[in-house]
């Protein structure tokens, strides 16, 4: 097997003064390559995978995801109908992380399963954690909603028509529906 098909990725250019040399007397490096060039860190010889501080929670990391999303709501560099956008799609993935990531862990606490994640905590230490960020998160998203609303009223030639009045025939459609 060659050696170069093991890593494909570019070797970005390395300045003249950061030339590794003799790589046997060097100790293991981790890698980042980034755009900007290259990081090199020393690596542990030994990690301790069972060290839950080398983790991060799967539900809380997924809710700080969205809350980058929701942040994007915030950012004037974007349209305001993109900003609209952004609130849409942290209510649709908030939704989707309520009824699988914390049904999930609800499950789990309703089978008497007190598993810890990776990262140490119990699930009931999760839950309170993921509603009170939610719960913030959630108010946030409607303050924001609020301005943005404000603000698209207030746009010239934004109009908002009165809602029409319902027919008998459309109420009775809708009464047949929602029994």
């Amino acid at each position: 097997m060659d050696d170069n098909a093991i890593d494909s990725t570019p070797a970005l250019p390395v300045p003249p003064n950061e030339q590794l040399s003799g790589e046997a007397d060097i100790a293991p490096l981790r890698i980042n390559r980034t755009p900007t060039g290259v990081q090199a860190k020393e690596s542990h010889t030994e990690a301790d995978l069972d060290d839950p501080q080398l983790y991060f929670n799967r539900e809380l990391s997924h809710l700080q995801f969205n809350i980058r999303v929701l942040e994007q709501a915030l950012d004037d560099a974007h349209p305001l109908l993109n900003r609209l956008m952004f609130l849409l799609i942290f209510s649709s993935n908030m939704d989707e992380f309520f009824e699988i990531r914390v049904a999930g862990l609800k499950h789990q606490m309703a089978l008497g399963d007190d598993t810890t994640a990776a990262d140490g905590r119990l699930p009931k230490a999760v839950l309170a954690e993921i509603s009170e960020i939610a719960h913030q998160q959630i108010a946030r998203q409607y303050e924001i909603l609020q301005r943005h609303a404000t603000a698209c009223a207030r746009s010239p030639g934004a109009a908002f028509p009165p809602p029409r009045p319902v027919d008998r025939r459309s109420k009775s459609l809708g009464a047949g529906l929602f029994r």
